[in-house]
């Protein structure tokens, strides 16, 4: 497992299980601490619908919208972000091993102007083009994918300025 991605592992355990894990390469006798060992994946499939990730072999689908909890935000909301890959963790919490499937986002940052507002059709929003610095926040449960967008550019010139249009596409329902 690449280390920048461990360290951010690392993080989120420790806020969701609220427990002090320590780096592998720290353990000690009684210590938990996170396993390095993951299996990637490039495409899930979840309630009939298949995600790709930037990895798979179609570049079509790899942007979503994913409850996210913003930290100057009040409230979650679905932010777009791009899934680079999806991998499956087993974590042992107090005592039960526990297996997590995550997907690896790059999440897209919020243009200023409008601060997230929408266009007079409620369904589309201004997003910049640029993706926020990485952080823990990037892995993210596959629980909280809460669908896919269509991404349309403009003004593209290599600025802070261009943006990017989200459509969000229409979700299988299953019967």
């Amino acid at each position: 497992m690449p280390e920048q991605l461990y360290s951010f592992l690392l993080q989120f355990y420790n806020l969701v299980y609220s427990q002090h894990f320590v780096h592998f390469t720290q353990a000690g006798d009684g210590q938990q601490f996170v396993s390095n060992r993951y299996w990637k994946m490039n495409t899930i499939k979840m309630m009939g619908q298949r995600y790709r990730s930037t990895e798979s072999r179609s570049r079509r689908g790899p942007h979503v919208q994913v409850l996210f909890h913003a930290d100057d935000r009040g409230k979650a909301m679905a932010w777009p972000c791009e899934i680079q890959f999806f991998f499956r963790h087993v974590q042992i919490v107090d005592g039960i091993s526990k297996e997590h499937i995550f997907g690896y986002v790059r999440w897209y940052s919020i243009h200023g102007e409008n601060d997230g507002q929408r266009y007079m059709d409620p369904y589309l929003e201004i997003w910049r083009s640029h993706f926020r610095a990485e952080d823990m926040t990037c892995i993210v449960p596959i629980h909280r994918l809460y669908g896919q967008v269509a991404i349309i550019k403009y003004n593209t010139e290599t600025n802070a300025n261009s943006r990017i249009t989200i459509i969000p596409l229409p979700k299988k329902m299953l019967a």
